[in-house]
C-alpha cells in the first residue's frame, strides 16, 4: 500500500509540472507574440508616414514644375510654325523611304551576310561568355561585388530610399502583425476551428478577416497614401494607450470609409483594372459597415448629412413636383440604408 501511495504522489507531481511547463510554454509564447505584434505595428507607422511624405514631396514638385511645363506646351502649339512641323514630317519621311528602298536593292547581299554575322556574334560569342564565367577571377569578383556587397546594398536601398517600396513594405509589416494576432493568441486554435465551419459570409463577418482581404486588395492596386491610413489607425490604436487610443480609435472607422476614395478616383480615370478591385473593396467596407457597430455610426453620421443637405434644397414649402419626387427617392434610399446598417 505504501508503494502504491508513493507512486501516484510521484504520478501527480510529474503530472502537476507537465501542466506548469505548458503553461509556462504558451504564456511565453504569447508575450513574444505580443512583441512581435507590436514591432510590425511600429514598422507599419514609420513607413506609412515615410510613404505619405514621399507622396507630398512628389506632389508638390509636380506642382512647382507646372508653370515650366505648361510654358513649354503652349510654346510647342501655338509658337511653332504647322509649315515648319510639315516640312520636318516629310524630310523623316524621306528619309525612311530612303532606307527602305536601299534595303530592298540590297536585301540579297545583306541576306547572306547575316549567316556569318549570326555564327560570329551569336553563337562564338555566347560561348566565349560562358567559359569567362568559368573563370576563377570572375567568380570571386562577382561574389565579392554582387553577392557579398551588391546584395546588402539593394537590400538597404529598397527598404530605405525608394518611395513606392514604403507603402509595400507597410503593407507586409500590417500583414506579419495579423499573423502574429493569428498564431499566438491563447484562443487562437479554437477560433480557427469555429471560422472553418461557417459559410462564407458569416467567416466575411469577423473583423480581421475582413482587414486581410482589404489588405490583399491594396496590394494588387495601384498605391496610394489614403489606403494606407486605416492600417496606420488601427496600428496606431494598438500601439498607443489610455486617451489617445480612443481618440484613434474614433477615426479608424472614417479611415476605413475614406480610403475608398482613391479607388473610386482610379476607377474613374479608367485605370486599368482598378474598377473591379474597387467593387470588390466597397464590398468588404459594407460588410464592416453592416457587422460593426464602430463603422455603423460613421456610415449614419455620412447619411445624417447628407439628409440635411439634401432637406435644405428639396424639401421646401413651395417644392416643385420635380423636388419633391427627389426627396421621396432621396428618403426610400436613407430608409433602406439605415434598416440595412442597424439591422432592422
Amino acid at each position: 500500500m505504501a508503494e502504491n501511495d508513493i507512486s501516484e504522489k510521484l504520478i501527480a507531481a510529474n503530472s502537476s509540472r507537465t501542466i506548469i511547463v505548458k503553461k509556462d510554454k504558451k504564456e511565453n509564447l504569447y508575450k513574444v507574440g505580443s512583441k512581435l505584434f507590436l514591432v510590425f505595428n511600429i514598422i507599419t507607422i514609420v513607413y506609412t508616414v515615410l510613404f505619405t511624405l514621399g507622396c507630398l514631396f512628389y506632389y508638390l514638385s509636380a506642382v512647382f514644375k507646372a508653370p515650366s511645363g505648361l510654358k513649354q506646351f503652349v510654346k510647342f502649339v501655338f509658337t511653332k510654325n504647322n509649315e515648319q512641323k510639315l516640312a520636318e514630317a516629310m524630310k523623316s519621311r524621306e528619309v525612311y523611304e530612303s532606307q527602305i528602298k536601299f534595303l530592298n536593292e540590297n536585301v540579297s547581299y545583306y541576306r547572306w551576310k547575316v549567316i556569318p554575322y549570326f555564327l560570329k556574334n551569336y553563337v562564338y560569342g555566347g560561348l566565349k561568355a560562358v567559359l569567362r564565367l568559368l573563370n576563377p577571377k570572375l567568380i570571386v569578383i562577382f561574389l565579392l561585388k554582387d553577392v557579398i556587397y551588391g546584395l546588402p546594398k539593394e537590400i538597404v536601398k529598397n527598404l530605405f530610399f525608394k518611395t513606392n517600396n514604403y507603402y509595400y513594405l507597410a503593407l507586409t509589416a500590417y500583414s506579419f502583425a495579423m499573423i502574429t494576432l493569428l498564431h499566438f493568441q491563447k484562443f487562437q486554435q479554437k477560433t480557427l476551428r469555429v471560422i472553418g465551419e461557417m459559410s462564407n459570409y458569416d467567416a466575411m463577418s469577423i473583423n480581421y478577416l475582413q482587414i486581410i482581404v482589404l489588405i490583399f486588395l491594396a496590394f494588387i492596386s495601384t498605391p496610394a497614401f489614403l489606403k494606407l491610413f486605416p492600417f496606420m489607425a488601427v496600428s496606431l490604436a494598438s500601439v498607443l494607450k489610455g486617451e489617445q487610443r480612443d481618440k484613434v480609435n474614433y477615426y479608424i472607422p472614417m479611415a476605413f470609409v475614406g480610403s475608398v476614395i482613391p479607388y473610386l478616383t482610379k476607377t474613374l480615370i479608367l485605370n486599368s483594372g482598378e474598377g473591379f478591385v474597387f467593387l470588390l473593396y466597397t464590398m468588404i467596407i459594407v460588410l464592416k459597415c453592416k457587422f460593426n457597430k464602430f463603422d455603423n455610426l460613421v456610415l449614419l453620421r455620412i447619411v445624417a448629412i447628407l439628409d440635411t443637405k439634401i432637406a435644405q434644397k428639396w424639401k421646401k414649402s413651395d417644392a416643385t413636383k420635380e423636388e419633391k419626387s427627389k426627396y421621396r427617392k432621396w428618403n426610400g434610399f436613407k430608409k433602406a440604408v439605415i434598416a440595412d446598417t442597424v439591422g432592422l
